[in-house]
């Protein structure tokens, strides 16, 4: 398959062997990209394989390696169309009874090769890989989820940033719904994720906390009363064990009687199983799944109407905790009522059996806080982290 040019051999040595025993020979034209269009399909099955590597020069005999009889053959079509075309500098040896012997091509173009497949073009890659890189984004789900992205290969941050950008949008939307409605959201369509990925996201994030569930949500709580609903009553006193209701069920109530006196919301899920089971008979206990997700924040303002009572928050002591304290605080005072945190202050903190160091994350965070209105208790927390440089966790302490 010949182009527009002639296929001649550099430095000016004729047909003769160099003093190596070597040639290169090149077409004296440009590359001709039209060609590659009416290329086999078995051509071009082999060149995608061939151009998967970055690297500029490539041996023949690695590429040919392994190739059955039907392989091979159209490995050295392609590979003379490739010279031929002036896509490759092909390096020869001179063997025995005058023939050249194929040793290494070199790639004039690779990149304008890749995109005459339609492949993605590795110099487009790296600047795409750059500036996933450099991105920043405002919601703490999707910053620790860029992090976890950044540990992985390279190759796979231009096929997971989109859910990255999935997870700023949806938490910054508090949205809550099941994994197809997270699908629809980061790819147009359910059932587009696959298994590696969600494994992936799991590892990651807290997806229940971010509101991305299998099935329905369940608000985790503790409290000695009684709810009406439109069915009946539910005695949520006959066991003192915790208990999951949906926010259907706490949005359909009208009633709770008798009304605690104090609300207290945890969240680690072992602290608040023991908060729960040793709570007063007049203290309801919530639990938080981190930062809480839009739907627990309608069902918990629900129960506020119903029972309208101050509050202690319990969070790690940490700056993600004192995020998530601050967001359920403000939907007490949304209410009129007062709140106050719980072991989040400098002495709980200092006397922890054990303490983290703070990770590039956090002190982002941090950074973050400093620039917002904190309770008096948080914000003493907040200075003494970033002078520590440690955090710790609440089951130190509950």
């Amino acid at each position: 398959m010949a182009g527009s040019g002639r296929v001649v051999v550099e430095g000016g040595l004729g047909d003769r062997a160099s003093l190596r025993g070597t040639r290169r020979r090149v077409l004296d034209g440009p590359p001709l990209p039209e060609q590659v269009a009416h290329w086999p399909d078995g051509w071009r099955r082999q060149l995608r394989g061939w151009l998967r590597s970055a690297a500029q020069s490539r041996r023949i005999d690695a590429l040919f390696r392994g190739l059955d009889a039907p392989a091979l053959a159209e490995g050295r079509e392609l590979l003379e169309a490739l010279l031929q075309s002036g896509w490759i500098f092909l390096e020869e040896r001179h063997e025995r009874g005058g023939v050249w012997s194929p040793r290494q091509l070199t790639w004039r173009d690779a990149d304008g090769l890749r995109q005459a497949l339609g492949l993605e073009r590795l110099d487009m890659r790296d600047a795409m890989r750059t500036d996933i890189a450099a991105r920043r984004f405002s919601q703490p789900e999707a910053e620790a989820a860029h992090a976890a992205l950044l540990e992985l290969p390279e190759a796979l941050w231009t096929r997971r940033i989109d859910l990255v950008e999935a997870v700023e949008r949806w938490a910054a939307e508090a949205r809550h719904g099941s994994h197809r409605d997270f699908e629809l959201l980061a790819r147009g369509a359910t059932k587009s994720l696959s298994g590696p990925e969600w494994e992936w996201l799991r590892e990651v994030l807290d997806l229940a906390a971010l509101g991305i569930s299998g099935h329905a949500p369940g608000l985790w709580l503790r409290g000695r009363f009684r709810l009406a609903l439109p069915e009946g009553i539910l005695d949520l006193g006959i066991t003192s064990e915790p208990l999951a209701l949906t926010p259907a069920t706490l949005l359909a109530a009208t009633g709770i009687s008798p009304r605690p006196r104090v609300w207290r919301v945890v969240e680690n899920r072992t602290s608040f199983e023991r908060a729960a089971r040793a709570a007063a008979a007049d203290t309801a206990v919530l639990w938080v799944p981190g930062r809480p997700p839009i739907w627990w924040r309608d069902a918990v303002s629900h129960l506020l109407d119903l029972a309208p009572a101050p509050a202690f928050v319990a969070c790690d002591p940490d700056p993600a905790g004192i995020a998530i304290a601050s967001e359920v605080g403000a939907l007490w005072q949304s209410h009129g009522e007062d709140w106050q945190p719980q072991g989040m202050d400098p002495d709980t903190l200092a006397a922890l059996p054990a303490l983290q160091p703070l990770s590039d994350w956090d002190r982002k965070l941090l950074d973050t806080l400093a620039q917002r209105p904190l309770h008096a208790t948080l914000e003493a927390l907040r200075i003494d982290l970033a002078e520590r440089g440690m955090k710790g966790e609440q089951e130190g302490w509950l």
